[in-house]
């Protein structure tokens, strides 16, 4: 089932002090094992993976295909990652900004779901997801962790986004269904962000006669 909801790339705002949590970096050969594949799809074979591996410039490379030649009616192919800095089931609940660092050979929708540790939710797809645009040139996706939502068919096994950044387990990107064919996406840097805010002026107000004229 098609997602609908679509974000587009941006910026953290400049000016403002962050908190930033990295959740995974691809720069050496011990990072692959952050990385656990994904290959399902409703009939055997209409999803493979032909590697996964690292470029050299700090991403994770999915390669494989995907299709729908034996009758499947969906199909998946990416990669879940654990934290490499943090411990898994991390509270994240104060995070608002969910960074990364992503391209694929030919533009198309990559999802991205944030997971817990709920066997069941998770293998029923339920987790928070949006569907984020990606190009052929590898770039940073700041995706507002409000966007985040469980799929609309969940029903009752449906999560929120501040129920789930309560125990975080893994962040996943998948290439699903179309355009079927070959698929190569690339996965770089992770990053939970707490946006810096302003605090409010908390001095009490002079009274009258404090003024001086």
């Amino acid at each position: 089932l098609a997602m609908a909801c679509v974000i587009a790339p941006a910026a953290q705002a400049s000016g403002t002090p962050a908190d930033v949590l990295p959740w995974a970096r691809f720069d050496d050969r011990a990072s692959l094992a952050t990385a656990q594949a994904i290959v399902a799809s409703e009939v055997a074979g209409d999803a493979t993976l032909s590697s996964l591996g690292l470029d050299g410039d700090g991403l994770l490379v999915v390669n494989g295909r995907l299709g729908l030649d034996n009758g499947s009616r969906w199909s998946t192919l990416g990669v879940e990652i654990a934290p490499a800095a943090v411990d898994a089931d991390a509270d994240l609940t104060h995070a608002d900004v969910l960074r990364i660092r992503l391209a694929s050979a030919t533009a198309r929708p990559l999802r991205v779901r944030i997971k817990g540790g709920d066997r069941a939710i998770g293998n029923a797809g339920c987790y928070p997801v949006v569907v984020q645009m990606v190009t052929t040139t590898a770039a940073d996706y700041a995706i507002p962790l409000a966007a985040f939502r469980s799929p609309g068919w969940c029903g009752t096994k449906a999560v929120t986004i501040e129920q789930t950044l309560r125990a975080v387990e893994r962040v996943e990107v998948t290439a699903n269904d179309a355009p079927d064919g070959p698929v190569t996406f690339s996965v770089g840097r992770i990053d939970f962000i707490a946006e810096g805010r302003s605090e409010p002026d908390k001095s009490p107000p002079r009274s009258g006669g404090d003024a001086h004229g």
